[in-house]
This record gives C-alpha cells, structure tokens and sequence, in this order.
C-alpha cells in the first residue's frame, strides 16, 4: 500500500494552520501516514497550534529563511521516514485537501515521478492581474525550458516519488517551483499536470510581490548554468563575438569604400565583445566538463 507525507512549509500561519490540518486528517485515508510541518521561523502561535495535533512532526527554522529552503529542508528529512510517496502542499488553506488523493494518481497509476497541480481550470476566485500574468509568463517560459505540457508553474501544491527527491536541486531559498520543474526535467523524471481546486485566501497575506520575478529568473538562471554550463554560456559568447564580428565587418567595409578614415571606429568595443565572447565560451566549455565529470563520478 502507498504511505503519503504530506509537507507543509508554513510562515505565521496562525489563522490558517489549524483549518488546514483538520482538512486533511479529516480525509481519514490510511494511505496519509504523517504530516511534515516545517516552521520557517514563525513568529506567531503556528508551532503551538500544530502541536495540538497528533501524526504532525514539526520542524522549526530559528528564523525565517524562505520557502524554498523550507521545501528543502522538508524533502531532506522525508529520506528518514517511512513513506514513498510525497506531497508538498500550502498552508493557506487554499487548496483542497482532497486533491492530495487525485494528485498522486498519475504516480500509483500511470507511473509518473511528478505531478504539479494546474489551478487554472478550478480556480474559485479572480486572481489579481498582476498575480495571473506572471504566472502566465512563468508558465510559458518553464513550458519552453522543458517542452512539457506546463499551464500553471506554480500550483503550490506537487507529488512526488521519494526516490525521486534525490534528483532535486532546490539552490535558492526564496521559492522552489521552477527549479523542481528544471532538476526533475533534466534528471528525465516523467512529468503529469492534474487540474485541483484553488480558492481565495481569507487570512495573512502571500509571499510573492515584484521581488519574484527577479528572484525567480536569477534562479532558474543558476539552474541553467548548473545543468547545461555550455550551452548557457555558449550562446551568450556566441552571440558576443558574432556582435564584434558583425560591427567590425561593417566599419571594415566603410573603409573600403572610403566613408571612413578608420579601418576600425571602435577598437575597444570590439576588443571587449571578444574578449568576453571568448571568455564566456571557455567558461561554458569547463562547466560542461566539471558537469560530464561528476556524472561520471556518480555512476561508478
């Protein structure tokens, strides 16, 4: 029988968490084994609240660290519990408890490794514009980053395989979606997005503002970087020294022609796209080979 962790990382969660958790105990399934609450660093009764209830391990940050390394810190520690099956989902009380059973279907069933949730069928709210059009954005840049079939990058609520939480890279501690999406999609786990249910939240306030998507595009920039070093950098000083190339061929003929004094206008400019193209190619190349050679290493 499959035994599900459900985590939850949470944040001055007072108003929420106990709604939440009666939530899920109230599914009264036998396949929920424990529920993995990790505290990051609330300053609230959240922790006192949770420890109302029994089945709910606690762990707690000593001080707020973000929710990604709160995901982190919680799939680490599922490696000593008895369980196969994982399902992160949020505090808020804005999904439905008894998506937890739907999403891990594809698993159980059709042998996929994750699952996210995809709110954009059953949202029960209008989410503010600037909410929906980031993640429309997101969305469709993780789609064209994976080539998988990505509606909603950031559901808030995703199933996993505990053998697959290995294959995990959760580097940044701000948020943790697109960089499951980029390490499950580069490690080849096979990917499945289910429609659940998502309301409004009533109580606190969300994580997310204008700092998100700078955070989140310096992240999945560092994945990039991590998983294909060369083909990251090599497009950057390929495309610098096909600039040089470019601006220096076009003064060249301005010469020939005689519109210019100068065989080359801009020396420096073009030295510097060179010198930079080149650089960032030989980074790109040393990357892919520090990358080949811990392959290597691990599959010995």
């Amino acid at each position: 029988m499959d035994k599900i962790l459900i985590l939850i990382p949470c944040y001055n969660e007072e108003k929420n968490i106990s709604r939440c958790l009666k939530n899920i105990t109230k599914l009264n399934n036998k396949k929920i084994k424990k529920i993995l609450l990790i505290d990051d660093g609330s300053t609230d009764n959240t922790v006192k609240i949770a420890s109302t209830f029994k089945n709910v391990l606690i762990h707690q940050h000593s001080s707020n660290k973000g929710l990604g390394a709160a995901v982190r810190e919680g799939l680490k520690l599922t490696n000593n519990i008895d369980v196969n099956l994982v399902v992160k989902i949020d505090a808020d009380c804005q999904h439905d408890s008894k998506d937890i059973l739907e999403i891990i279907k594809p698993i159980t069933e059709d042998k996929y490794d994750l699952v996210y949730g995809n709110r954009k069928n059953k949202i029960k709210y209008k989410m503010p514009i600037l909410r929906r059009l980031g993640n429309i954005c997101f969305s469709k840049l993780m789609k064209f980053l994976t080539g998988w079939d990505i509606e909603d990058s950031q559901p808030g609520i995703f199933a996993i395989r505990k053998e697959n939480i290995k294959d995990l890279k959760i580097f940044g501690d701000y948020n943790y979606t697109q960089q499951v999406l980029l390490s499950s999609y580069y490690a080849g786990l096979k990917f499945k997005q289910i429609d659940v249910t998502f309301y409004k939240r009533f109580e606190g306030s969300s994580f997310i503002s204008l700092k998100y998507i700078y955070v989140a595009l310096t992240q999945i920039l560092s994945m990039l970087i991590y998983f294909r070093p060369l083909r990251t950098f090599g497009k950057i000083g390929v495309f610098l020294l096909s600039l040089a190339f470019l601006i220096s061929s076009v003064q060249f003929s301005f010469w020939v022609f005689g519109y210019s004094e100068k065989i080359i206008q801009n020396v420096n400019l073009i030295i510097g796209l060179t010198i930079v193209g080149g650089q960032s190619l030989l980074a790109g190349l040393l990357g892919e080979l520090i990358v080949n050679l811990n392959k290597d290493k691990n599959e010995k």
